[in-house]
């Protein structure tokens, strides 16, 4: 607490601190059957996830053998994050849940995979009739033409055709949003394609930042209040549009180059230059990716609406406003 400013008060069993960014900030853990760990805590890098992970061990844990830790909770969604962390560190780790309705994180620093395989039972199931599988041998691997293999558009369209087989099917009433870069206030610049609020945040925290290629690669960005018009467009709409897929993005009237015109932006608000590192393409990485949002425009009567400047502007206050939930981290 004294690292970030606070002065608390320490008596026999208690610490206290008056913070209300502190409060907000530990209140997101919950009660002791609901505590959990937020995602945008699980998404920091490996070292922090080092450090937050002995802080764990030290508070509920305790050392189990020679090579183990055990961790001990009433939340099974904590149980879980810990577990989750721990795999993300590098060790093995498993959860059982005793008489008591203790939750156990056993967690092994060998990297040993602890399985309970008396648990485990196979058994022959007869069975006639088609099965479905891709046929290629199971050597051939699927890449595209530049020689690199790519799984996230598979990946990603897969969870597309799942929605929209279960609306058709099973009448479930869904739509498919391919959403481009989305950003605003309340992300924490570690989501995926949250490049926006990352650079930001480091900005503002003076943290490094890279930028991979020539830092001209374009992208449509989205503020998170539009995308909250299209949810709600959307739901008006779901008995009309169920099982269709719409791209949701900023469209051509809302893009800018990754660093060359973000840069220059971020540094009028901050005032003052932005060093920045260099570093090579990464593979997969598109020059120019717009989304085509005509679609959602025409039947669903939405568009993106705040600018590029007015939404990194409010992106960078909301920071600026917060900014001891970063530099906890």
């Amino acid at each position: 607490m004294q690292a970030i400013g606070l002065s608390p008060v320490i008596d026999q069993h208690h610490i206290t601190a008056t913070s209300r960014q502190l409060y907000e900030y530990v209140k997101l853990f919950g009660k002791s059957h609901g505590k959990y760990i937020p995602r945008e805590i699980k998404r920091l890098d490996r070292k922090k996830l080092a450090v937050l992970l002995e802080s764990l061990l030290d508070g509920d844990g305790n050392k189990h053998s020679k090579h183990g830790w055990r961790y001990t909770t009433v939340s099974q969604k904590l149980a879980d994050d810990v577990q989750e962390i721990a795999i993300k560190c590098g060790m093995a780790s498993s959860v059982t849940l005793d008489k008591e309705g203790y939750y156990r994180v056993y967690i092994s620093t060998t990297r040993t995979a602890q399985c309970n395989l008396g648990q485990n039972r196979s058994e022959w199931v007869e069975y006639a009739g088609m099965v479905y599988c891709v046929e290629v041998p199971n050597s051939t691997v699927m890449v595209r033409q530049d020689g690199y293999a790519f799984f996230s558009g598979n990946s990603k369209g897969a969870g597309d055709q799942y929605v929209r087989d279960y609306t058709r099917i099973y009448g479930l009433p869904a739509v498919v949003f391919r959403q481009s870069c989305i950003y605003g206030p309340r992300q924490m610049g570690v989501e995926d394609q949250g490049w926006v609020a990352w650079f930001i945040i480091a900005a503002v925290t003076a943290q490094p930042i890279t930028i991979y290629g020539n830092g001209k690669q374009v992208r449509d960005v989205l503020f998170i209040d539009d995308l909250l018009d299209a949810y709600d467009a959307a739901i008006a709409h779901i008995d009309v549009i169920a099982g269709q897929v719409y791209n949701v993005g900023g469209g051509p009237a809302h893009t800018m180059s990754v660093w060359a015109e973000f840069g220059p932006i971020l540094e009028r608000l901050i005032g003052h230059p932005i060093p920045v590192s260099g570093d090579d393409w990464r593979p997969g990485d598109q020059p120019i990716y717009i989304s085509d949002i005509r679609k959602a425009g025409r039947e669903l009567g939405w568009q993106s609406r705040v600018g590029v400047e007015e939404g990194i502007r409010r992106l960078y206050e909301w920071v600026v406003a917060n900014r001891l939930l970063f530099e906890m981290g």
